[in-house]
């Protein structure tokens, strides 16, 4: 590389060449520029991202908790209607017990 430019100043195309790779290394700056610019949105949308994440995670948990609570409440009151229900059962075999003899 340094070979062709040197044989490019000979040649007196060397200022040419010069301009040209100046202009291309200020585009080049002004891409990374940019590059840097869309990183940093993104980062930005990310961070938006994770703390609505965030959001959602906590209220997903304070539903689990909700839902594990109504189903012993449930479990709970099921068990006390079986018992009731058992003690009708065996109230009412005691009156047909006690009709049909």
């Amino acid at each position: 590389m340094a070979a062709l430019c040197a044989a490019c100043y000979r040649r007196g195309v060397g200022d040419d060449v010069g301009v040209l790779m100046l202009e291309q290394l200020k585009g080049l700056r002004g891409d990374i520029t940019q590059l840097r610019g869309d990183v940093a949105g993104v980062r930005d949308e990310v961070r938006l991202t994770n703390a609505r994440l965030g959001k959602v995670e906590d209220t997903l948990q304070d539903l689990a908790a909700q839902m594990l609570i109504l189903a012993r409440f449930v479990r709970n009151v099921g068990e006390k209607y079986d018992r009731e229900l058992d003690g009708i059962k065996d109230r009412l075999g005691r009156l047909e017990t006690k009709l049909d003899g």
